[in-house]
Formats: structure tokens, C-alpha cells, sequence
């Protein structure tokens, strides 16, 4: 009779086997077939005398330590399989962009002004760099089981704009120079102490910024969706760990990261194998699709989508390294307004009660942050109405504007809720007070008439209307990303 232990130990090394079954062996990048043999002994044969030479010219300075670095590197990879595939390619693709970038600034491929004999070697070492990273992807691509290989090939397509922004435009600019001014010896910059590797470093820099506050919201989306699917039901959203909602097993903090887990794990719970609801994947591509746009279009740009604001800095450097407070906060508060009326469409979408244990303190806290940090608020009480400006005093003017947003949202939401779509939801009443609160009531009455334009066309458009009637809080919430960007064309126009 087998023992409980023995049979554990079994079904272990059957799913074991099962695994590696699933993963291809890997293999060298020159051992796969007869042309790779013969093409490593070219190389090598090639790369050897090549290495000597730069050696010879770097002492007589001409020669820099990247083109010798990247020749032994180069010559590693050729002696040795041993390293990770992937970041062997990563160091060689990464040698060749530079010794690219350096032979494009310089001149040395298009116009042929330098022939010294280290511009020569230069262009040799970058054709065998070429060759080898073929070499070196198609030995990764070996080692990859099919549902990997499926991941690598989403990755690599949401890697493109990235490369392109990084390497590939300044490469690009870069080549237009030299074919237009006979390769001369310009810059992108016209500064003789910038070069291409700095534009890298630059962008790459800048992407960074980028990223981190777009993974910022990635992250805030997959706590909304806690939210939106355990405050209606009031459970806890704070002192609790994330599970599985099928079979309920506690979820890895590897398992947990935004956007990551879920392309990494295919969509599927690492413990029962069931589905992963879609819907958390768009809600976090959402969220964070509202914190990169809106840094793209008002936090960089230094808020020149908001009224009446006329700020000269603009760029990661003057508004984030160098904080220009009031377009930070304004950034921040419109993010998470954005973020919050997605919650209020969500939780409509489920069909769930909003409560105003959940909705009352939200907004109590959006308003004392707004009345306590003035400058979130800069559109003036009396704009568009000249004739009634009163001087008032900036703390009580900020007041007013709130107390007039609210109400007023309040009254449009009750006029479209209960006269019009006859809902008792209360997400979209809110909605509106919270865009009224947050923005004034002159983004709230252009944002209202957008969204009755919108919300016609697509009664006219689809045929459930009553399902549109139930989700009219998404319509909203559509009509104020459409109307953000062009918040300050929109009331330049009245």
C-alpha cells in the first residue's frame, strides 16, 4: 500500500516532468545546424585579428573602450554557450545600436568622409554584431515553450514604441542629417559636446518618468478593483489579501503586479488554472491609460489644456525635477476624479447600490483638499459672466466655486437620473456633482452638453436603450476623457 508521502512525492515529479516537457532544451546559438558551425568559425576568424587591431589602435588613440568591449563581448559569446539567452541578446543588440549610433554621428556610413582604418573596422565589427544577434534570437527562440514564446511576441509588440522613442528616431534624425548636409558632423542638438548616446540616455530617461507614473496607475486600477466589487457589498479593501475568486487561494505578490501578472500568467490563476476575469485587465489599462495621458497632455505640457492658466515652463525637467507645485496637484487631483468616476461606472455596471458611506467621504475629502490647496481650482468664479465679478477673497471665492459645483452637478444629475432616464443608480448624480466639484460649473455645463450629445447619438445608434439608460455613468465618464484635453479650446469658444 502506498503512503500518502510516497503518492505526494509522485504526483510532484509527474507534474515535474509534465513542466519540462512543456520547455524546450537549450542550446547553444551555434550548434543547431551546419551553416551555424561554419558560421561561428568565420566569425571568430574574423573577430580575433579584428580584436588585435583595435588593441593595436587603442594605444595610439584612436580607438574607444566600446569598440573593444564590444569585440570581447563578441568573442565570449562565441567561445561559450553558457549565460542566459535573453540577456546575451540584450548585450549584443545593445553593443550594436552603439557602435551604430557612433558611426552614424560621426559620418563614417553615409557620405564616406572618415576612411581611416578604425572607421573600416568599426563597420566590420557592427556586420558581425548583426549576424550574431540573428544567431543569438533564433537560439532563444529554441529554448521557448509555445505559451512563452506567445508572451514574448505581446512584449516585443509593446516594446516597439519604445525602442522606436529611444533609438529610433534620434537614429533616424540623425541619418536625415548626414544624407542632407553630406554627413557632416552635426548633432541632433547642434552642440558639439551632445552626441547620440546622450539622446539615448536622455530618452530612456524621460520614458522612465513616463513609466513610473504610468505603472502609478496601473497599480491604482487593480485597487479599484477591489473596490468597485467589494465596497457595494461593504467588505473591507484594506486589511484583507488579494485571492483568487474561484478557488480563493491567497494570490503571490509575484502573481499581484499590475498588467505584468496577468500577460505573464496568460490570463489564468496560478493555483486552479481559471480564468482571470478580463475585465481587471482593462480596468488597470484604463486607469493607467489616464495617468500617461494626462501626463503626456497636462502635466508635462505644463496644464496647457486648463483655462486661464499660462505657465512658460514646460517638460520633465522644469515641472517635475524642478516641482511646479500647482500643475503637480492639478495633475494629481484630475487623475484620481478621473479614477473615481470610473469606480462610480463600475460599480453601475455590477448593478450594486452605492452607498453613501462610500461616496460621501470621497468627495468630503476631494472637497477639503481642494478648499485647503487653492490653486486646484484656477478657473475664476465669474468667468464667462463678467458683469457679476465681485472681488472676494481667494479662500471664500474657492468656496463658492465648490458649493456652486456641487449643487449644480447635483441638480443636472437629478434632471437627467430621475426626469429623463427615470434610474434610481445615484452613480451618475455623483458623477456629476464630483465634475462640478472638481472642475467648475463651466467645465460641468460644457461637459453636460457633450454628454447629452453623446448620449443621443448612441440612443440613436444602438438598439438596447435600455441598457444604455442603466449605463449612463460610462457615457459620462467617456465624454470627460473626450473633453479634458480640449478643456481650454471648449471655453475659448464661448
Amino acid at each position: 500500500m502506498i503512503s500518502h508521502k510516497t503518492h505526494t512525492d509522485w504526483q510532484g515529479n509527474a507534474e515535474a516532468a509534465a513542466m519540462d516537457t512543456d520547455r524546450r532544451p537549450q542550446v547553444s546559438a551555434y550548434e543547431t545546424s551546419l551553416v551555424s558551425e561554419y558560421a561561428r568559425l568565420l566569425l571568430l576568424l574574423v573577430v580575433i585579428p579584428l580584436l588585435i587591431l583595435f588593441l593595436q589602435t587603442f594605444a595610439n588613440h584612436q580607438t574607444g573602450l566600446l569598440a573593444i568591449g564590444a569585440t570581447l563581448a563578441l568573442t565570449a559569446s562565441l567561445l561559450t554557450p553558457r549565460g542566459i539567452p535573453v540577456l546575451r541578446l540584450i548585450v549584443l543588440s545593445s553593443l550594436a545600436i552603439n557602435i551604430a549610433a557612433i558611426m552614424l554621428q560621426s559620418g563614417k556610413i553615409i557620405g564616406g568622409v572618415d576612411v581611416s582604418p578604425a572607421s573600416g573596422m568599426n563597420g566590420i565589427l557592427l556586420l558581425c554584431l548583426v549576424v550574431a544577434c540573428c544567431f543569438e534570437a533564433i537560439a532563444w527562440f529554441r529554448t521557448l515553450s509555445s505559451a512563452a514564446l506567445g508572451r514574448v511576441w505581446v512584449w516585443g509588440l509593446l516594446a516597439i514604441p519604445v525602442l522606436i522613442y529611444i533609438f529610433g528616431l534620434p537614429l533616424w534624425e540623425t541619418l536625415k542629417v548626414a544624407i542632407d548636409d553630406g554627413a557632416s558632423q552635426r548633432s541632433l542638438t547642434q552642440d558639439p559636446n551632445w552626441s547620440l548616446a546622450n539622446e539615448f540616455a536622455f530618452r530612456a530617461a524621460k520614458f522612465l518618468v513616463f513609466a513610473a507614473f504610468t505603472f502609478l496607475g496601473a497599480c491604482l486600477g487593480s485597487f479599484l478593483n477591489v473596490v468597485a466589487s467589494s465596497a457595494p457589498r461593504g467588505e473591507t479593501v484594506t486589511w484583507r489579501d488579494s485571492c483568487c475568486p474561484q478557488c480563493e487561494s491567497k494570490i503571490h505578490r509575484i502573481d499581484n503586479i499590475p498588467f505584468f501578472s496577468y500577460i505573464n500568467l496568460g490570463g489564468r490563476c496560478r493555483n486552479c488554472q481559471g480564468r482571470i476575469p478580463l475585465r481587471y485587465l482593462l480596468v488597470e489599462c484604463a486607469v493607467a491609460g489616464i495617468f500617461g495621458s494626462l501626463f503626456l497632455y497636462e502635466l508635462v505640457t505644463g496644464a496647457a489644456n486648463i483655462p486661464t492658466l499660462n505657465v512658460r515652463h514646460t517638460g520633465i525637467l522644469w515641472i517635475i525635477l524642478y516641482p511646479k507645485w500647482q500643475i503637480i496637484g492639478m495633475y494629481f487631483l484630475h487623475v484620481l476624479y478621473m479614477s473615481f468616476t470610473l469606480v462610480l461606472a463600475l460599480i453601475e455596471w455590477d448593478e450594486q447600490p452605492l452607498k453613501v458611506r462610500f461616496w460621501l467621504p470621497v468627495s468630503a475629502v476631494f472637497f477639503i483638499a481642494m478648499l485647503v490647496f487653492l490653486p486646484t481650482q484656477p478657473i475664476p468664479l465669474f468667468e464667462h459672466l463678467p458683469a457679476l465679478t465681485t472681488p472676494l477673497s481667494p479662500w471664500f471665492e474657492q468656496l463658492l466655486k465648490l458649493l456652486a459645483g456641487c449643487f449644480l452637478g447635483a441638480a443636472i444629475g437629478w434632471f437627467w437620473n430621475r426626469g429623463l432616464l427615470r434610474n434610481s443608480s445615484k452613480s451618475l448624480t455623483v458623477a456629476f456633482v464630483m465634475t462640478g466639484m472638481v472642475l467648475g460649473w463651466q467645465a460641468l455645463v460644457q461637459v453636460t452638453i457633450l454628454f447629452s450629445l453623446f448620449y443621443v447619438i448612441l440612443s440613436l445608434v444602438l438598439r438596447n436603450r435600455a441598457l444604455l439608460k442603466q449605463r449612463a455613468t460610462t457615457v459620462l465618464f467617456a465624454t470627460i476623457l473626450v473633453h479634458h484635453p480640449f478643456w481650454k479650446f471648449i471655453s475659448a469658444g464661448w
